[in-house]
């Protein structure tokens, strides 16, 4: 099973699902180039390129094909994989790529000010880790309940996530220039599923009737208590629905 994160995440966004997941599959968590110590890219960052980094993983691995599971910018980069035949099942988690303009151009703001947020709060990331109700300050935009992370997790967050701005902004600004988007998956012949927070900020969940749109197969579930990162509000939640998916694949 191979965990792919988000914009400006690492592979430790998995930390609250990791263990119940091992328990059922041999799980890899991946942090993306230039994300959570991981080396960047030698080429021009965009997704493409992120999905042949992703893809070299795998074969690093030695897996033809896996259970994926990726979450926001991760779920872009799950679903190309699974177009190249690399997918046993397929979770998508607030994935992203299926925005209006306007949606676009207010997320491209929002990360961006997230950014420099993460890179000011960098240098108290020890003591914002330490107090819950700091640590759920800081991860507003994409949790709800951000004082369950332990607060080693919380400071190694911010400090990674600072470290990736650069490689962030480079993939906002392919995307911006591309005006690219998420693929269809009307012709994925694999178990897929959606996970969505309703209370999600940066992604707004009436995005995943679009997913669904022309793929009338794939089964969605809308938590109420979760914001852009089930992972941290609805852990036993995300567990079922992704073990529920790799079931269906066999």
């Amino acid at each position: 099973m191979l965990l792919i994160h988000g914009t400006g995440a690492n592979w430790r966004i998995w930390r609250p699902v990791l263990d119940s997941l091992a328990l059922h599959h041999d799980v890899l968590a991946v942090s993306l180039p230039g994300c959570g110590g991981s080396p960047g890219l030698v080429v021009e960052p965009s997704v493409p390129a992120l999905v042949e980094a992703v893809e070299r993983e795998l074969d690093a691995a030695g897996w033809d094909r896996a259970h994926l599971v990726g979450s926001s910018l991760g779920g872009w980069i799950a679903a190309e994989l699974a177009l190249r035949g690399r997918a046993a099942s397929l979770t998508l988690v607030a994935p992203s790529g299926r925005w209006t303009d306007r949606e676009w151009r207010a997320l491209d703001r929002l990360t961006r000010s997230a950014m420099g947020g993460a890179r000011l709060a960098a240098r108290w990331a020890d003591l914002i880790g330490r107090w819950a109700p700091l640590r759920t300050i800081a991860l507003l935009p994409i949790a709800l309940f951000g004082w369950r992370l332990p607060h080693d997790d919380v400071a190694y967050f911010l400090k990674a996530a600072s470290a990736s701005s650069t490689s962030v902004a480079a993939t906002l600004d392919w995307i911006s220039r591309h005006r690219a988007g998420a693929p269809s998956l009307a012709d994925l012949d694999v178990a897929t599923s959606i996970l969505w927070g309703r209370a999600d900020l940066q992604l707004p969940v009436r995005q995943c009737a679009r997913w669904q749109a022309d793929a009338p197969h794939v089964r969605a579930r809308v938590l109420a208590l979760s914001g852009h990162v089930p992972m941290i509000d609805a852990p036993r939640q995300t567990v079922a629905v992704v073990l529920e998916t790799a079931r269906r694949a066999r």
